[in-house]
């Protein structure tokens, strides 16, 4: 993720959508880098880029609390390939080193965000700023495609 996103953090559209390409960005390298690819090499054709776009989408919608059509958007696929991929990980999640695996896939990547980005206006530095706040400002949804 580059560190030029981090500049002048604002709070209007143009600034959010910034936020969710890097956010999106940063998804994707750490996905690839999990699966041991280069970091842009996840966004080509094949069974690895799949695999790649299945974890990106995962640590979108999970945790970072992206609606289904934005991650589909900000991945360049559909909602219905969003939800496929989410239910493939979460079905292959029964078996508990899968599980171990995906949690601290998660873990890793939100201490990685949380290293990155800067603490939006109006909140503390102790929240999360993957989730949006108790009003919802800051939710990327299909209005708000971020």
């Amino acid at each position: 993720m580059s560190s030029r996103w981090m500049t002048g953090v604002g709070t209007g559209p143009a600034d959010a959508r910034r936020r969710a390409r890097a956010l999106a960005d940063s998804a994707w390298q750490y996905a690839a880098f999990a699966l041991g690819l280069p970091p842009f090499a996840a966004r080509t054709a094949g069974r690895p880029a799949t695999e790649a776009r299945r974890l990106a989408a995962y640590l979108l919608a999970v945790g970072a609390d992206v609606s289904l059509t934005a991650t589909a958007r900000l991945l360049g696929c559909d909602r219905a390939s969003v939800r496929r991929d989410l239910a493939a990980l979460e079905e292959a999640r029964s078996d508990p080193m899968v599980d171990r695996q995906l949690d601290e896939l998660m873990q890793g990547w939100e201490a990685l965000v949380r290293l990155q980005a800067p603490a939006p206006p109006g909140r503390g530095a102790t929240e999360n700023p993957l989730r949006p706040s108790p009003r919802g400002e800051g939710r990327i949804s299909a209005r708000n495609p971020g």
